[in-house]
């Protein structure tokens, strides 16, 4: 398996996602717009689950890009060079050293693999358990839940058309201590509410209370615990996604409350009283919602919302800033980040297998010339004079291969008329060297040493 192929998607999406992780808490502690914050963190957890499409090369390339090295001798590479690890020329073979670290050598599986597995093993745990909870949960709803009161009902109805709902949620009452919540399980939209709650709170609060979980309704929120549940399963080992989760729903909370208060204008106070006296209420409730619910004091320090509900004057959000903020995301989402390929790096550590005899010459630089091939012809963002070098180096690239084919052929043609006895060690090396100036001169100018240093490696064994 080839880790950088498998990395690379990855490790671009997590950066993404938690650039925009960091921007929607940043939104989130000014407080003014909390539904722009609430925006950007559905974005964060998005961009995880968002394949790349475009990539932007920013990152340096680990180990100095070789595997993709290798990935190029394999496509493009002369027919005649020796790959890795292959018997050289002269009846000698290189060391594995080098092709170990180029390629999978078959033996066990890469670490890569290995983290694979466990990825897809965690990932199955909490996406078995999280179905295991919801359909348990849903039961044991069913079986203890009854039909709000028709006042509830009435209210709900009236509450709907103020929020803007064009269908009113099933409400309904149930015995357990639990938080308001609001789900959706693949049919209506519930708001679930404690009848104990229900029995001690005035009407007033009671209205105030239910507006907050409609508010819910209106804001779609049950569908984001299903993006957060998604994102959950796929990357259960990254803290970004366990922090995003946290400051969306205290982003989603504010924005509940901005939406309430902009609605049905009850008074800062009022409101804030109602929530503080239900939070008392509910104190050590002893059932917690799944993960797929929205509880009305899932999201933030309930401090921190009072604060915020009483100081903070919340902007209306309009429709225009909410699509200008979906089109920069819908933008920034397909984003990926990719390695910037190393050629310096390259040549040294081939440099340093030459030295130590794991490869020939004529090897490593065959796989410098297919690196820059390949190199070239990537997708790359057009800038000026980039489509001009590129074409350079390919020209550069296909000549200095014709060189190397030209060499080879001169060699085995030097060593077959030895061996026949036409011609002694010394009048071929002769031969060789007489040939050394036209092909270094065919040569482009930067690359005559390279060309030098390999027609000396020819002449080993005349």
């Amino acid at each position: 398996m080839d880790d950088a192929f498998f990395l690379q998607p990855v490790i671009g999406n997590v950066l993404v996602s938690a650039a925009l992780a960091a921007l929607a808490f940043a939104l989130h502690r000014l407080g003014r717009r909390p539904a722009i914050a609430h925006l950007v963190g559905i974005g964060a957890l998005l961009a995880l689950l968002t394949p790349p499409l475009f990539h932007v090369r920013l990152l340096p390339n680990p180990g100095g890009d070789t595997p993709s090295a290798v990935g190029a001798m394999g496509e493009g590479a002369p027919p005649n060079a020796a790959a890795p690890g292959a018997p050289s020329q002269d009846g000698g073979a290189s060391a594995p050293g080098i092709a170990s670290d180029l390629a999978d050598d078959g033996v066990g599986p890469s670490p890569a693999a290995w983290w694979l597995g466990a990825w897809l093993l965690g990932s199955a745990a909490v996406l078995l358990l999280s179905i295991r909870r919801l359909t348990d949960f849903r039961r044991a709803l069913r079986s203890a839940s009854r039909p709000a009161p028709a006042a509830i009902l009435q209210a709900t109805d009236v509450l709907s058309v103020d929020l803007g709902l064009r269908r009113a949620p099933r409400v309904v009452v149930t015995p357990a201590r639990v938080s308001p919540f609001v789900w959706w399980f693949g049919r209506r939209v519930e708001v679930v509410l404690p009848s104990g709650l229900v029995d001690a709170t005035p009407e007033r609060d009671l209205r105030l209370l239910l507006a907050h979980e409609l508010a819910h309704v209106a804001r779609r929120d049950h569908c984001v615990r299903w993006i957060e549940l998604a994102a959950t399963v796929a990357f259960w080992w990254n803290p970004v996604v366990w922090w995003t989760r946290r400051h969306l729903r205290a982003s989603e909370e504010l924005a509940c409350d901005a939406l309430v208060l902009g609605a049905l204008r009850p008074g800062r106070r009022t409101y804030a009283a109602a929530l503080l006296r239900a939070a008392e209420s509910l104190a050590g409730a002893a059932v917690r919602p799944p993960a797929i619910a929205s509880a009305m004091h899932s999201g933030g320090s309930l401090e921190g919302r009072m604060t915020m509900i009483l100081t903070h004057s919340f902007r209306r959000t309009s429709r225009l800033a909410r699509g200008l903020v979906l089109a920069v995301l819908a933008a920034a989402l397909p984003l990926g980040i990719a390695h910037a390929k190393d050629f310096e790096a390259v040549e040294r550590r081939l440099g340093r297998a030459v030295e130590s005899g794991e490869i020939t010459l004529e090897q490593a630089q065959v796989m410098m010339v297919a690196l820059r091939r390949s190199a070239a012809s990537e997708p790359r963002d057009a800038r000026p004079g980039e489509h001009e070098r590129c074409a350079r180096d390919r020209a550069e690239g296909a000549r200095e291969s014709e060189l190397h084919d030209r060499g080879d052929v001169i060699q085995r043609r030097a060593r077959a008329a030895v061996e026949r006895g036409d011609s002694a060690p010394d009048s071929a090396r002769r031969d060789l060297m007489e040939l050394h100036r036209p092909l270094s001169d065919e040569a482009p100018a930067e690359r005559n040493e390279p060309i030098t240093t390999f027609l000396q490696t020819v002449f080993i064994g005349f």
